[in-house]
């Protein structure tokens, strides 16, 4: 039997894009298990992101810095009461901080009991969470230096950890994470947990640690993939995995997040000031006075980006705001949706050689 030519009168490229991108429209389908697309969490700098009401996607949250603004309590920023903890208008995952501490520690100074305490406070106050990430440890070689153990010592405190967590707090959405620095970490770490009685492939979400300075390498890649054939129909998180340059492999990914929107925004305040002859770190006052006389001069980019944040009313850099974060967002879907239309694309023809087509 030959295949029919599959033709969408007036169905183009665009139109594909548009359709992929329903499922990034609200924030809940966003981390629905139907959604056909990773799901993108953007870390945020402030707990208040989640309940404020001016989010349009799930938000990552860090438990190191709660606890470091020894959150809850009430919080004032550019004058304005952000009041107390309140439901979570978005889905939430809530991150351990675990790259922060053990940077900052070489190791974990806060104890199971303590950190299940502070999560089940975290979701009295906020709702019900996605996943919550465990007291993991990081195995790049920067970090075994740190503390001065093995890639193997690590491993198993991260199984240990999860496996603890879940004795304390059964009710929690624990999401173990899987550790190491090559394939063959990886899948040493895999087998710690099977050996331990753990179901990968049965839970909601599984983290892929000590990634994310490597998401524009082909190491990225090589790992995803040697994860997904060793646990078929794993869900993977990928911690700090950003769009750029890894789209693909992101597409086989369940969900990824990157604080990459605020790095970047740094970059582009500096950009910025330095296009009309200002240092990296002068003041907004300055920035709007020189943009006034040098309006008529100013490369038109340049221009675009002052004329947002003026619109957009921004009482902070863009590396604290919300507002851009959620450009960032929108952007690494569609990045995202791009790509996903495309390997669609060369699935059909690849399967029905000259006989499938959707044609654009």
């Amino acid at each position: 039997m030959v295949a029919q030519r599959i033709v969408v009168p007036g169905f183009d490229e665009q139109d594909a894009i548009a359709l992929a991108l329903l499922w990034y429209s609200d924030p809940v389908l966003q981390v629905s298990p139907a959604s056909p697309l990773p799901w993108v969490w953007v870390v945020s700098p402030e707990p208040y992101w989640i309940w404020e009401g001016n989010a349009r996607g799930p938000i990552l949250l860090s438990a190191d810095r709660w606890e470091r603004l020894r959150w809850p309590k009430r919080t004032r920023v550019s004058g304005r009461d952000r009041g107390d903890p309140r439901p979570a208008t978005v889905p939430v995952l809530l991150d351990s901080g675990a790259f922060s501490v053990i940077d900052r520690c070489g190791c974990w100074p806060t104890t199971p009991e303590q950190y299940v305490a502070f999560v089940r406070r975290a979701i009295s106050a906020v709702g019900p969470m996605v996943a919550v990430a465990t007291q993991d440890w990081m195995c790049e070689p920067h970090m075994i230096a740190r503390t001065g153990l093995s890639v193997a010592e690590h491993q198993r405190r991260t199984v240990e950890s999860f496996l603890r967590l879940r004795e304390l707090a059964p009710e929690v959405p624990w999401m173990p994470t899987l550790q190491g620095y090559t394939v063959d970490d990886y899948l040493r770490c895999i087998e710690m947990f099977i050996a331990a009685g753990v179901d990968l492939a049965a839970e909601a979400l599984v983290g892929l640690g000590s990634v994310c300075r490597r998401s524009s390498t082909p190491e990225l890649v090589a790992v995803i993939c040697a994860v997904l054939r060793a646990v078929p129909g794993i869900n993977l998180h990928g911690f700090g995995v950003k769009g750029e340059g890894t789209l693909l492999s992101c597409l086989d990914l369940r969900s990824v997040d990157s604080d990459a929107w605020s790095i970047r925004g740094r970059g582009m305040e500096a950009e910025l000031r330095a296009a009309v002859g200002l240092p990296a770190k002068a003041p907004r006052a300055e920035l709007v006075a020189a943009m006034a006389a040098q309006a008529g001069t100013v490369d038109l980019e340049a221009l675009g980006l002052f004329e947002w944040m003026r619109d957009a009313d921004l009482r902070s850099g863009l590396q604290n705001s919300l507002a851009w974060a959620e450009v960032w967002r929108a952007r690494q879907q569609c990045r995202i949706a791009t790509a996903a239309m495309q390997r669609a694309a060369q699935i059909a023809e690849d399967t029905f050689p000259g006989q499938l087509r959707l044609r654009w």
